[in-house]
């Protein structure tokens, strides 16, 4: 494993480890790391197919790559609700839920976040 040690992993958000088991490491970008992972509590883990993860650092987020929206449905784990109504979410997040279904996108699975990190989970493609 590179940047996502097993250290790494265990300092990231107790909802990650309440919700995921890590996989391995997939890569490592300019704004954070992606990992293989997959659900806790699936009766079947081992035939589950795997998520990624994509741990995004907050700081890394320009504002322009945020939309406050008020059709999320519910306020995600870490965030908070906006003054003027809504969540504030990465965009990437945003247009992933909208094209929920859209074939040539890959799912959409979770979002949460904490002080550090946006955690956007989603179908792992296949090639």
């Amino acid at each position: 494993m590179g940047f996502a040690t097993r250290s790494c992993f265990a300092s990231l958000s107790p909802y990650l480890h309440a919700h995921y088991t890590l996989v391995e490491e997939i890569g490592i970008g300019g704004s954070g790391f992606v990992l293989k992972v997959r659900r806790r509590g699936h009766l079947d883990v081992d035939r589950e197919a795997p998520l990624a993860l994509k741990v995004i650092s907050r700081d890394r987020i320009p504002r322009q790559n945020l939309v406050r929206t008020g059709s999320w449905g519910f306020i995600p784990h870490g965030f908070e609700e906006h003054e003027l109504g809504g969540v504030v979410v990465p965009t990437e997040a945003y247009c992933l839920r909208r094209l929920a279904g859209h074939p040539g996108v890959c799912a959409f699975h979770d979002l949460f976040a904490d002080e550090t990190f946006f955690y956007l989970v989603r179908r792992l493609p296949r090639f």
